[in-house]
């Protein structure tokens, strides 16, 4: 059974969710802010985190910055929150997908078994040039060193990597990597860009993930 962890202020909220995803055979666990998730992460295995960001002691946004430092546990944030430039903030500090409220319990549940599917169904070993994919121990190298992706970096990478040269739209990768509806092409291009920090020597000419202008990306097949 998969364990998520529900992170929100508010107890009816967290009850809410919390009853709605055991009914879908989950394993939840909650946490009333982002202090008591933390300490839950580091004695507790968790599959995906719901994660609230306006709540006290420590707040979504810090609690990202922090369990990122250590962690790639897949995390769907849930906010009032409805600007564009909050999704893109949220999306850089490394969370993998957002969601506004009210909740759809419903579409929650999809996304959260869509993030944790996608944590294991690349299916090959992808070598190119300097750098390696390897599915199994779900590792990424580049000269032999290891670089850390969260979940969505890597599916994203995987899914480049599987047909070099082969045009992806950003509403393609969006379909295959995510669920629900498609939200605006920054959220793309938000992964792409941390994506890019991480793998590429010169992020102003990728050696790697290329831009295909007027369409989407590409994995370079030279």
């Amino acid at each position: 059974m998969y364990r998520v962890l529900v992170v929100d202020d508010r107890i009816s909220l967290r009850e809410t969710i919390s009853e709605y995803l055991s009914q879908q055979q989950l394993h939840v666990i909650c946490a009333g802010d982002g202090q008591e998730a933390f300490q839950l992460c580091a004695t507790h295995t968790f599959d995906c985190i719901v994660l609230d960001l306006m709540m006290p002691k420590m707040d979504g946004e810090t609690f990202i910055q922090k369990l990122r430092a250590r962690s790639n546990i897949p995390i769907i944030v849930i906010s009032a929150k409805v600007d564009e430039e909050d999704t893109v903030n949220v999306l850089a500090m490394g969370a993998d997908d957002y969601m506004t409220k009210p909740l759809k319990l419903k579409e929650l549940t999809a996304r959260i078994f869509a993030i944790i599917r996608r944590m294991g169904s690349i299916q090959s070993v992808v070598p190119n040039l300097l750098i390696q994919l390897d599915s199994s121990s779900r590792t990424v190298t580049i000269n032999n060193s290891k670089i850390t992706l969260t979940p969505t970096e890597f599916a994203i990478l995987s899914l480049l990597m599987s047909t070099p040269g082969k045009v992806y739209s950003r509403r393609n990768i969006f379909d295959m990597i995510f669920s629900g509806e498609f939200v605006s092409d920054r959220t793309i291009d938000v992964h792409i860009r941390n994506l890019r920090h991480k793998i590429e020597l010169d992020v102003n000419q990728p050696s790697f993930i290329v831009t295909v202008y007027g369409i989407g990306y590409k994995f370079r097949d030279e």
